[in-house]
């Protein structure tokens, strides 16, 4: 189930956690089993600031929870931020019918103190899709321009999901909003496979990019993850090659290499003075 993580340069405890948006979360140990490796977030930003001064509360960005370790801080534990995308379109604290975004928003204030709060795939969904995630840190295509690989995209997301209805007709396949992390379709009904990653690549050789979230996604979902990889698209002819394997098998059939570092200044870190 997706998650909330709430940062505040402010909070009502007056404790301030070692968070880079981005990069890093630290995390009372009490929500150990709500930040998992593989799961989905959305950032909520609270109202406070230092000094007492307010301003408006937002989801502001996306991403998926990476490696888990210890933090400094005794009974903490930080969590890394894979495939950060910020909103485009900052997300308020409700909708504009004046319902809360998260239903338990009802409660009151108290409920948006609790840092790591679970959604609704519904929420998520909707949050995505008014958020509109930018485009991900890391190269995701490997085309001659922005222009083809938008709609080489395009043309594999179209093929896959046509295989999709042709090999699962009864169930209801859904595309997600754009840059949803983890995934681009879901499969709902009675069907085993629930999340499907696409790919898509016009050389012969099915070769693609794939970044550490949603390998990490992958392991987290992989009784219900399917990847789909379109190659050897020829955009004139409408022709195409299509292979499709289960989590449990990516690693056997891919070589993954890794390809970039995210770089982010450390915390600590003070610059040489002359």
């Amino acid at each position: 189930m997706p998650i909330v993580l709430s940062t505040n340069e402010a909070t009502a405890s007056g404790h301030a956690y070692a968070d880079i948006t981005g990069a890093a979360y630290e995390y009372p140990l009490r929500y150990r089993k709500r930040v998992t490796p593989g799961e989905r977030f959305v950032y909520y930003r609270g109202r406070r600031l230092p000094g007492g001064k307010t301003r408006r509360q937002s989801y502001f960005g996306t991403g998926v929870i990476g490696q888990i370790t210890r933090s400094n801080e005794a009974g903490n534990l930080v969590a890394e931020v894979l495939d950060y995308r910020p909103f485009l379109t900052g997300v308020g604290l409700k909708w504009a019918d004046d319902s809360y975004v998260e239903p338990g928003g009802v409660a009151g204030g108290r409920y948006y103190q609790v840092g790591v709060r679970p959604i609704s795939e519904d929420v998520w969904t909707r949050l995505i899709d008014e958020g509109r995630p930018t485009e991900p840190a890391p190269a995701t295509a490997m085309h001659a321009s922005p222009e083809t690989a938008a709609e080489v995209d395009a043309y594999a997301m179209r093929t896959a999901i046509a295989h999709l209805r042709a090999r699962l007709p009864a169930e209801q396949i859904v595309r997600m909003p754009h840059n949803n992390p983890g995934f681009d379709i879901e499969i709902r009904g009675g069907a085993a496979i629930r999340f499907v990653e696409v790919k898509g690549t016009q050389s012969s050789t099915p070769r693609f990019f794939i970044s550490e979230g949603e390998c990490q996604f992958a392991k987290a979902n992989q009784a219900e993850y399917l990847l789909i990889v379109v190659y050897d698209i020829d955009r004139a002819t409408s022709t195409h090659k299509v292979l499709e394997h289960q989590a449990s098998a990516i690693d056997k059939a891919f070589a993954l290499v890794p390809r970039q570092w995210v770089g982010t200044l450390r915390a600590d870190y003070k610059p040489p003075t002359d």
